[in-house]
């Protein structure tokens, strides 16, 4: 990432899916925040596996 252009970095597990490909990573991104986590659908888990990253 030193050489290119980003700024963020998304973390994905490898047994995750696309639910909605309509929707965009960058509605996800919260200016203030460094680092942004998932919560799982069925608990209030956060999902460690994924996130994005500043």
């Amino acid at each position: 990432m030193q050489d290119d252009d980003s700024k963020y970095v998304l973390f994905v597990d490898s047994d995750m899916g696309v639910i909605n490909p309509k929707r965009r990573i960058e509605e996800f991104i919260v200016k203030d925040k460094d680092i942004v986590f998932c919560n799982r659908l069925w608990n209030v888990e956060i999902m460690a596996g994924s996130y994005l990253a500043k």
